[in-house]
């Protein structure tokens, strides 16, 4: 009986959940901590058997500075680019509900490892949102695309 009722505490913490985030809306990662802040939600992922780590961060929609190229420009100078070495690696997309995307991925160095950065713009009716990932093996980054294909923007 104590089984039964430890597995329904634990089951709802490794259910994904739907966030919202005024007009976005997303599914967290499942089993990923989560931490509410000002100005979005971070999840963070540790396995300590692999020594890998993952931190998601989902910034609240802002308005917009002008154009994507703007926007991702100042959100990779913001959240990223104290944590690589090099400029990042652009790619046009993806866009989601509308909304037109830009990403950038580039690699660092974080406690004498190796660490990526990878940020996600998406500009869309005069609001900008970003999502932030850092950490030191790929498989954080499907996490980040899966976070990014389950977004949808409400209707300004």
């Amino acid at each position: 009986m104590r089984r039964f009722l430890a597995l329904l505490l634990v089951l709802p913490s490794l259910a994904r959940a739907e966030e919202r985030l005024d007009v976005l809306t997303f599914t967290a990662p499942a089993g990923w901590e989560r931490e509410a802040k000002p100005t979005g939600v971070d999840f963070s992922h540790v396995d300590r058997a692999t020594r890998s780590w993952c931190q998601l961060s989902v910034h609240r929609p802002v308005p917009t500075r002008g154009s994507l190229v703007r926007d991702f420009e100042a959100d990779w100078k913001a959240f990223v680019a104290s944590s690589v070495s090099t400029g990042p690696k652009v790619t046009e997309g993806p866009d989601v509900g509308g909304w037109k995307g830009r990403s950038g991925l580039a690699w660092g160095r974080f406690n004498a490892e190796r660490m990526l950065g990878r940020l996600v713009t998406l500009n869309g009716n005069g609001q900008a949102v970003s999502v932030v990932l850092k950490g030191n093996t790929e498989h954080c980054v499907e996490s980040a695309e899966a976070l990014v294909a389950s977004m949808h923007f409400a209707a300004p």
